[in-house]
Formats: C-alpha cells, sequence, structure tokens
C-alpha cells in the first residue's frame, strides 16, 4: 500500500514539475528584441486593432459607411496601399521574419478634432478628421502615409515600444497573455496615441521616407514642409510635436533631405478636395 502511494506521489510530483515548466516556456516567448519576428509584430497590432474597436470613448472612429466609405476611406486607403505595396511585399526578407503580404494594412479614420496620426505595429494606421482637415494636398497627405509606414517597418515603431514596456509584455499581448501589471493592448493603443520619438529617429525615418514616396510613387517628396509652414506653430498639433517636427532647425534638415533631385513633381489634381475635405466639412 505505502508502495502504490508512493509511486502516486511521484506521478503527481512529475505531472506538477511539467506542467509548471510548460506554462513557464509559454509565458516566456520573447526575450531577445531581435527575436519579435514580423509574424510576432502582425499578432500585437491586430489586438491593438481590436482593443481600439473596443473603446469607442477614448477612439471614437468615423464610420467607414456612405458617404465616407467611398470618398474618405477609399482614398486614404489606395494612398496608404500604394505607399505600402512594396513594403509588405518583402523580397529581401527572410523566410523566418516576413510579412503576411495577404494580410492588409488597414487605415482607420479616428472622428476627432484633434491633430494626430499613429500607426501600428504590424501596419494598421490611424489618422484623425481634424489631421486629414489641417492637410490641403495629395503630396502633404501622401507624406504623412509614407512616414508612419517607415516607422513601422524598419522596426523604429516596435523599438520605441519595447523601451515603454519590454519586449515580453508585448509578446504576452500578441498571444493574449495576462501581463502581471495588467498592462494589455488598450494601454498599447493609449501609449500610440501619445507616444513620442526622438530627433534622431525622426531624422533617419525622413530619409526612409523620402526613399519610399520616391519609389513608390510620382509625387514631390517634400509634402512635409508645407504643412511645417502653415501648422509649425500650432501648439495643438499632436503629430508634429511627438514626432520632433517642432524643433526649429527640423525644417531647413527636413528641406535638405527631401531636395527633389529627379523624383517625382506630383501635388495635387483635386482629388484631396473632392474626396476629403469637401466630405468632411
Amino acid at each position: 500500500m505505502n508502495i502504490m502511494t508512493n509511486r502516486i506521489a511521484v506521478i503527481l510530483y512529475l505531472l506538477v514539475i511539467t506542467l509548471t515548466l510548460s506554462c513557464r516556456e509559454e509565458l516566456e516567448l520573447v526575450t531577445n528584441p531581435s527575436d519579435f519576428v514580423k509574424e510576432k509584430r502582425e499578432e500585437l497590432g491586430d489586438r491593438i486593432q481590436i482593443a481600439i474597436a473596443q473603446n469607442p470613448d477614448s477612439f471614437p472612429v468615423l464610420p467607414n459607411i456612405p458617404p465616407y466609405d467611398t470618398t474618405v476611406y477609399w482614398y486614404v486607403q489606395t494612398l496608404y496601399n500604394q505607399a505600402t505595396n512594396s513594403l509588405r511585399l518583402d523580397h529581401l526578407a527572410t523566410d523566418d521574419n516576413h510579412w503576411d503580404f495577404d494580410r492588409p494594412w488597414r487605415v482607420t479614420i479616428l472622428d476627432d478634432p484633434g491633430l494626430n496620426a499613429f500607426g501600428v505595429p504590424g501596419g494598421h494606421f490611424y489618422i484623425s478628421t481634424g489631421f486629414l482637415k489641417a492637410l490641403e494636398t495629395e503630396h502633404e497627405l501622401y507624406y504623412v502615409l509614407a512616414f508612419e509606414a517607415m516607422l513601422i517597418n524598419e522596426r523604429t515603431l516596435l523599438n520605441r515600444l519595447i523601451t515603454e514596456h519590454n519586449t515580453n509584455k508585448l509578446s504576452n499581448i500578441g498571444k493574449r497573455i495576462p501581463n502581471d501589471d495588467g498592462t494589455d493592448a488598450f494601454t498599447l493603443a493609449m501609449t500610440l496615441s501619445n507616444l513620442l520619438f526622438d530627433e534622431s529617429e525622426v531624422m533617419q525615418n525622413d530619409e526612409y521616407t523620402a526613399n519610399q514616396i520616391c519609389s513608390s510613387s510620382i509625387f514631390n517628396r517634400q509634402g512635409i514642409l508645407s504643412v511645417l509652414d502653415r501648422l509649425q506653430n500650432d501648439s495643438t498639433f499632436k503629430w508634429l510635436e511627438n514626432r520632433y517636427y517642432d524643433s526649429p532647425t527640423r525644417r531647413d534638415y527636413v528641406q535638405l533631405v527631401l531636395d527633389p533631385g529627379g523624383c517625382g513633381s506630383f501635388i495635387q489634381n483635386g482629388g484631396y478636395e473632392r474626396y476629403v475635405l469637401s466630405v468632411l466639412e
């Protein structure tokens, strides 16, 4: 009887150890930032997108229905697809770290008078109606879209989130595993809408953006300059402030980096006025 009891005790002990190790392995998903591959960034982005949709008080979404579906949404999404198509094709990526081309990078418009926009790891993009109204031309919008896409593609956005929260927390959120401190997808959504990038990150991303605009379009790549000239002193323009464009020296640097030099010259043909501004009045 004692032998049988001892055997059962040993079996139960081994079972507990096995389950403990299994749970520990599940929780310790990612510890090295370089292991946070694009598939995991897509998982994380989808969790954040769901959290935003579930919190309309913090993120009031402009409904993707008439008249906005065939005008504002269609127009911004079309340009975003153009700006990101070559990134999503991901020809230079390794087999274990590439974007899923069949997974769309969706645009969501927030019905908010504030002037803000942000990207989400994995490709989704959010922009406020206030920001859209503050822009005037296609090439201004295209710059913003390309800029946010490059923050996503070049890991700048991910690395900034890792600095704020750490890799393991982000991985847990992507896998729907609760974090001990309560950090969840909604926490990240609120972080993204207020995330600050430093000067060196923005300067590097300006260069990425200039190249992406040239390779993906016929747009003049100086769209941000007219935005700066018109709105740089607007204290409510969170996007400019969070991306360090409020610095007095930024314009000179941007103008140097964005010298058209053989790139496209297209600025507008009235499309932005017709599909965006006139509809959002």
